[in-house]
């Protein structure tokens, strides 16, 4: 089995980031979150962010998110027909419908994008919508926990990922690949 990180791997950016910028037009009233969102994105891509603290700026950015997009199906939609060209067709190729598509990006995103993606082994941060709060953020070490939960002691045959923050998925595969601006290299 083949397991694909999402962000920077297969759609070319950070899902969640734009999906903030993209909401940032329509809903005013997040414009205030827009420093820290910055912010914690840099430190987020450059390795600086405590798991703990990602995830605690997530959970928060959830409960933002509810009280302020109170039409996020809507709001899902539009920004796929605006960004679904992100997706790399070149990454798109390599998946198999047995593989596994893995992210910290919630699976709100997903529902606006899963058809168009080769498999439906989605894996991803899930949301508590009635309090608002993280369930499970699927980050760094809870990547693996997470896989492990669904699919047992299957063999991960290949990963490819644009993080070492992936580093248990590349531990645990036979072979691991890293995308970089959609360039691949084999790093294990």
């Amino acid at each position: 089995m083949k397991v694909f990180d999402f962000d920077d791997t297969i759609y070319d950016g950070e899902s969640s980031f734009d999906f903030f910028k993209f909401c940032l037009k329509r809903k005013k009233s997040l414009m205030r979150y827009m420093p820290s969102v910055i912010s914690k994105a840099v430190k987020y891509k450059s390795g600086e962010l405590a798991p703990k603290d990602a995830r605690q700026f997530a959970d928060k950015m959830v409960k933002v998110f509810f009280d302020n997009c109170r039409d996020l199906d809507v709001l899902v939609r539009e920004f796929w027909s605006a960004h679904a060209q992100k997706l790399m067709p070149h990454m798109l190729d390599k998946i198999s419908p047995d593989d596994a598509v893995i992210s910290a990006s919630p699976r709100f995103l997903f529902e606006g994008i899963k058809d168009r993606l080769p498999t439906k082994n989605i894996i991803c941060t899930e949301l508590d919508e009635e309090n608002k709060t993280l369930a499970l953020f699927c980050h760094g070490d809870n990547k693996l926990t997470s896989f492990r939960d669904r699919f047992g002691s299957t063999p991960i045959d290949e990963v490819y990922t644009d993080s070492l923050d992936d580093l248990p998925l590349i531990n645990a595969a036979e072979k691991a690949f890293l995308v970089d601006k959609g360039e691949i290299t084999q790093i294990k």
